[in-house]
């Protein structure tokens, strides 16, 4: 299977909460949400198997060596700064954390399709800023409001994607490099879309889809596995060997 393994694998998380917190959410929510418990096993088994990187090294040397990981997590819970952050820490391992600036701002009061229906769950403006002075995390762009990407007209895509982008780095007082496209599936983005990401000047953006890819062709396309409380360790090493690249499927439980 080592044809079909990547150099370089990303992870996508949501939400980390203790074991109490998670059992309290609504099966729906569970979907996007891991215990500390588990976040802090994942990263022992990626520890030893992977070196962690950050996409600013990964982009920067295109080094084709394996096997490196990064994480990632998407829309910027407040779980993230309290639980994730710590763990994250202990194992040294770098994360870009995509926020959608709406859901910050509390422009949006219920937001939906997402892992948490209470608008107090995302982070503050104050709270992505002390997340953005971690020398290991990185703050991306996804999206305004979390809308499908590829459903959007032309001057939708502007203000989801660009504008939102300088609202972000408005906010931190620094540019933004890395975006995350909401949802993220096959039929989510489309060529529009795309352009629009680097036309605002983003370095990269990532899928929730698992492939084969060449970091010097795709950097508009990053892979994903999406990791799920019920996530085995003999899921995650058969993604680790490269089956989930080869039949293109999270192997999700």
């Amino acid at each position: 299977m080592n044809n079909a393994r990547n150099s370089f694998d990303i992870f996508c998380f949501h939400r980390v909460l203790p074991e109490s917190e998670y059992d309290s959410l609504s099966n729906d929510e569970k979907a996007f949400s891991v215990t500390i418990d588990y976040f802090e096993s994942f990263l022992k088994f990626a520890s030893n198997n992977y070196e962690f990187k950050s996409l600013n090294d990964v982009i920067s040397t295109l080094d084709n060596a394996f096997p490196k990981c990064h994480i990632t997590f998407d829309d910027g819970y407040k779980d993230n700064l309290k639980y994730a952050l710590p763990i994250l820490k202990k194992y040294s391992a770098p994360a870009t954390i995509y926020v959608a600036d709406k859901m910050i701002s509390r422009d949006i009061s219920k937001p939906v399709n997402l892992s948490s229906l209470n608008i107090d769950d995302f982070l503050s403006w104050d709270e992505v800023q002390a997340l953005d002075n971690e020398e290991l995390i990185e703050i991306g762009g996804h999206s305004s409001s979390h809308k499908i990407l590829s459903s959007l007209s032309k001057d939708q895509l502007v203000d989801e994607i660009k504008n939102s982008k300088k609202v972000i780095e408005d906010n931190l007082g620094h540019s933004i490099n890395h975006f995350a496209y909401p949802y993220g599936g096959k039929g989510t983005y489309n060529i529009e879309t795309i352009e629009c990401i680097k036309d605002s000047g983003y370095k990269t953006a990532s899928t929730a889809i698992c492939k084969k890819f060449d970091l010097r062709k795709d950097l508009y396309e990053l892979p994903r596995y999406f990791v799920t409380q019920n996530c085995s360790p003999q899921i995650n090493l058969a993604r680790f060997s490269g089956i989930s690249n080869l039949i293109k499927h999270q192997l999700l439980p």
